[in-house]
């Protein structure tokens, strides 16, 4: 992977990887990981020899500053590509439940070429609409569910609490407030969960929810 400089290189372990769209012929798509190294976050388009972080030239004390002020908040808990309301990207939750969201220019001026990738960043400051519970949050998952975005803490033994991200709003160029909305379980629709590739099926099953965690080989299911 590339570093902060583009002319440096260094070894990462892929955490999970998400598409923003299903592979295709025409090469439509770019893959977004979760990574450790320099960076926690990292891009691939298919051609590309290396995954790239978000990159910012020049390596001055200012510009590394800004550098990190692109990337979540270790550990970033799951990415995710959703159509949203404001932005279609790979959103990003960090352990503090804010929210980064990159959107990827496979139009521009770097369009053919396979070893870069222009990616704007939006960085959304989300409030909780409600006291948050007592218990110990083992993990977090994004999943989308009827146009929604969904945020499932994962409590162990007690199952889960779901949000929805609600009343977003741009305040000044590249930053969005918003609500974090306590909801209850989403009725018909079985949830599941896992880093990356979060999935709601409508299930018809009246009020009856099903979660299960793909992460890990173990599942939960909270009736």
């Amino acid at each position: 992977m590339r570093t902060p400089s583009p002319a440096i290189d260094c070894l990462i372990a892929i955490q999970c990887v998400t598409l923003s769209a299903a592979p295709s012929r025409d090469d439509a798509y770019v893959a977004a990981a979760i990574t450790s190294g320099p960076a926690n976050v990292a891009f691939w388009r298919p051609g590309a020899e290396r995954w790239c972080p978000p990159v910012l030239l020049g390596q001055t004390e200012e510009k590394l500053g800004q550098w990190r002020r692109l990337l979540p908040r270790d550990p970033v808990e799951d990415l995710l590509f959703f159509r949203g309301r404001l932005h279609q990207g790979f959103y990003a939750l960090d352990i503090e439940e804010q929210l980064v969201v990159y959107i990827p220019d496979t139009a521009g001026d770097d369009a053919n070429s396979h070893d870069m990738l222009t990616v704007r960043v939006i960085r959304y400051t989300i409030q909780m609409d409600a006291a948050t519970s007592d218990h110990v949050v083992l993990s977090r998952y994004l999943v989308e569910s009827r146009g929604d975005l969904l945020m499932a803490r994962y409590l162990g033994p007690q199952g889960f609490d779901v949000f929805s991200l609600q009343g977003e709003q741009s305040v000044v160029a590249g930053r969005v407030h918003a609500t974090w909305r306590r909801c209850p379980y989403p009725t018909g629709r079985a949830l599941f969960l896992g880093r990356g590739c979060s999935m709601a099926v409508e299930s018809g099953a009246g009020s009856h929810l099903l979660m299960h965690s793909l992460a890990d080989d173990e599942s939960w299911f909270y009736p």
